[in-house]
């Protein structure tokens, strides 16, 4: 697995959603993210990367599965319905591209089966 940077903040905010969303989220999904929690680089929230992704960031990534190329918004669970084209971190492919820098790729298996397999081609400036 690549390594992963967060920030203090979204690392501190994410474990406290992972908690309260047992039972009621897919739970595959939370066991990756609190694995990928485990095991970040934590920076202070003014010391990301701009060539990371992180919740609030537009992403242009390439799904490997389907060979397809997507843009996106990372966004807390329940968020992604208040924005267009919003990717939830709760969703497989949320969950694999958070944290990513540019050029990184990551996978998320579910048993024998890739659930999904992105590569983070670009974070889009505003």
């Amino acid at each position: 697995m690549p390594p992963i940077v967060l920030t203090c903040s979204m690392h501190a905010q994410l474990s406290i959603l992972v908690r309260i969303l047992r039972g009621s989220a897919s739970e595959e999904v939370l066991e990756f993210l609190e694995q990928e929690l485990a095991r970040a680089n934590l920076v202070g929230d003014d010391e990301l990367d701009p060539r990371v992704a992180a919740i609030g960031r537009t992403v242009l990534y390439r799904e490997a599965v389907l060979n397809v190329r997507k843009v996106g918004i990372l966004t807390f669970p329940g968020d992604e319905h208040w924005t267009a084209g919003a990717i939830s971190l709760f969703e497989p492919e949320g969950a694999c591209l958070l944290g990513l820098s540019e050029g990184q790729s990551k996978t998320f298996w579910s048993g024998n089966n890739a659930v999904c397999n992105v590569t983070l081609e670009s974070i889009m400036r505003r």
